[in-house]
């Protein structure tokens, strides 16, 4: 599975100083786009039992993030549900936007690559501008040239969470390398604030990694519980919101004890990525460019 879609979700709103217990919640598997490298395909949506049984599961003062396929696709089925907690996430492509959207004080992020599908475009821009709360740009980096969306994120002041794909199975190291210093000296062209860029995981605050299967389950349509989206329909869940769940907490960190970027790096995704491979030494680069060579 290749899934730039499904990756921005994995590492959404990781800036977090503090992991908050943050569920994922399914709400639909349709989108407006068809992104060939996007592993969510079907039709079905979440239903009125399931956000209902959701009510009494969840609490308040959990950090819930709304995802899909595209949930500006169903605002009507969840948007009055959402105001229940302190503080929604939504991660869209917000390429189409309910009229009422802007009523609600939700906070978004944005999937955007620049490459294929989800380009910048001027509506998108224009939409972000409409936006009561800054936004964060997520976007998926494979091979592909950043240089437009580098300016446009740092002009703006916007927070920026880029990933690699670990699931890409060639990749061209020496291009990424060049796209990264570019993309850094762009940022630093226009004084943007590298507290708020994290690349892998890898960021300036105090992230303490990726909480899959404890903090950061994701809860299908049907009230079945994954520890990640990537898993979605497979036979691994780790329970539903009917019986409950078991927590299943994974890190990298063991293996990668003895890296050189140890003290800065979370071992990015412990459920697919294999450390001391390319992307490592992409984010060892990285690394080096925006701790070090500053």
């Amino acid at each position: 599975m290749s899934s730039t879609f499904t990756l921005d979700m994995w590492f959404l709103f990781l800036y977090y100083m503090v992991m908050l217990y943050s569920p994922w919640i399914q709400t639909t598997y349709k989108c407006n786009l068809q992104c060939e490298y996007c592993n969510i395909r079907g039709t079905q949506d979440m239903s009125k039992k399931v956000y209902d049984k959701l009510s009494t599961f969840l609490t308040k003062e959990n950090h819930i993030r709304i995802g899909g396929g595209e949930p500006l696709l169903v605002f009507d089925n969840w948007k009055e549900w959402a105001t229940q907690f302190n503080t929604v996430e939504v991660l869209s492509n917000f390429q189409i936007i309910p009229k009422d959207y802007y009523n609600y004080n939700f906070r978004t992020s944005i999937s955007i690559d620049d490459f294929g599908y989800k380009q910048l475009s001027s509506s998108i821009i224009k939409n972000i501008k409409k936006l009561k709360t800054q936004p964060w740009i997520m976007t998926t980096f494979i091979n592909q040239d950043l240089i437009r969306l580098a300016e446009y994120v740092s002009k703006n002041n916007y927070g920026w969470a880029i990933s690699t794909d670990y699931f890409a199975k060639n990749i061209n190291l020496k291009n990424m390398i060049i796209q990264i210093k570019k993309i850094i000296e762009i940022l630093r062209k226009n004084n943007y604030n590298f507290n708020d860029l994290i690349f892998n995981n890898i960021s300036k605050r105090d992230i303490q990694g990726c909480g899959a299967g404890k903090e950061m389950i994701t809860i299908d349509t049907n009230g079945d519980i994954y520890r990640c989206q990537t898993e979605l329909n497979k036979k691994n869940k780790i329970g539903d919101i009917w019986n409950g769940y078991k927590e299943y907490e994974c890190s990298n960190k063991n293996k990668c004890k003895d890296c050189i970027i140890n003290n800065y790096c979370t071992g990015w995704c412990p459920l697919h990525h294999i450390p001391d491979n390319d992307i490592c030494k992409l984010m060892k680069y990285f690394v080096w460019e925006v701790f070090y060579a500053e």
